[in-house]
């Protein structure tokens, strides 16, 4: 199967920049955000690690929003019932 690759002709100098929205700076910086998963959900005999690159303004190193995936926040019914009381899970999450 052929598979074109589509060609766009486009000027540069006739774009928008994109502006940091705290300080209006147009130089950013290429940084990745670190994600361990744990390795039950990855499948694997031991946790795994995930990398989101993602654009740092150069001056307040504030994080360009558009580039940062649309991460939804896991609701806890999904999982059941805890199998210790919360209170002692917190506990263990602030060692």
């Amino acid at each position: 199967m052929e598979q074109r690759q589509l060609q766009i002709n486009v000027n540069p100098q006739t774009l928008k920049n994109i502006a940091c929205k705290e300080c209006e700076c147009k130089l950013f910086e290429q940084k990745f955000i670190i994600k361990r998963v744990p390795k039950f959900l990855a499948g694997t005999p031991v946790d795994a690690i995930l990398h989101i690159q993602v654009w740092v303004c150069s001056n307040c190193k504030e994080i360009l929003p558009d580039c940062l995936p649309a991460i939804k926040e896991p609701d806890p019914a999904d999982f059941g019932p805890p199998s210790k009381p919360l209170s002692e899970l917190r506990g263990e999450l602030n060692k």
